[in-house]
């Protein structure tokens, strides 16, 4: 059942026949409704069924991340961040051949902006916290004391992240995230994480410029 939630002059929001009506990014959408079939999917719709699943193993977790990181990115498309996220890692981060298909870590981007990345960047892991530091004094086109660093880890064993959007400024050269990886023996975490994929970028203190991420490599506790 339809509804017109703002009067007669309003936009029309549920099913109408074999139409469906919402609200999209503050834009009224009608479309189609999606019409069951008995038929039993091609080997086409299966692959691109599984493209999507390993990319949202992904994304999911990392949505918080992803949703500032590619904010600016979507501003004034009809796409979400979510939408940039996940499209950007199916065309440059998914690898293989369905079924034989993974992610290249070293090729996901979870911001993605027109500041400077970091440059000369190092992570390392000891007494239960990633340790990230970066040149402080690269490139001084922008405010740098406006700058501050975004950083994330992922952990694929578990498939959840460590994360800060909004960490140290850009000149104080380092920050850290801190975490104890689980080592499978908790009745709660009964996998071991024995891994972590590490990422860094700047974003400015009003979120208004942002960098892609930089891949900073693997961390194995």
């Amino acid at each position: 059942m339809a509804r017109m939630k703002n009067g007669p002059f309003g936009p029309i929001i549920g099913k109408l026949g074999n139409k469906i009506a919402y609200i999209r990014l503050g834009q009224p959408i009608i479309k189609m409704a999606p019409a069951k079939s008995n038929k039993p999917r091609s080997t086409a719709q299966i692959a691109a069924s599984d493209r999507m699943r390993v990319v949202m193993e992904l994304i999911s977790p990392l949505n918080m991340f992803t949703n500032v990181g590619f904010r600016l990115a979507a501003r004034g498309t009809n796409k979400t961040a979510q939408n940039k996220a996940v499209s950007y890692q199916l065309n440059n981060a998914l690898q293989g051949v369905y079924p034989d298909l993974s992610i290249d870590y070293s090729k996901v981007r979870l911001a993605d902006g027109k500041l400077n990345p970091p440059t000369d960047t190092t992570v390392t892991y000891a007494d239960g916290k990633l340790t990230f530091t970066w040149d402080k004094d690269a490139d001084d086109t922008y405010n740098n004391y406006r700058l501050h660093v975004m950083m994330v880890a992922y952990l694929p064993d578990t498939k959840t992240e460590y994360c800060c959007i909004m960490g140290a400024r850009k000149l104080a050269g380092e920050d850290f995230l801190s975490f104890v990886p689980a080592d499978g023996t908790k009745p709660y975490a009964r996998v071991r994480e024995t891994c972590a994929e590490t990422y860094l970028a700047f974003i400015s203190n009003d979120g208004e410029a942002i960098s892609n991420t930089v891949y900073m490599g693997r961390i194995e506790f």
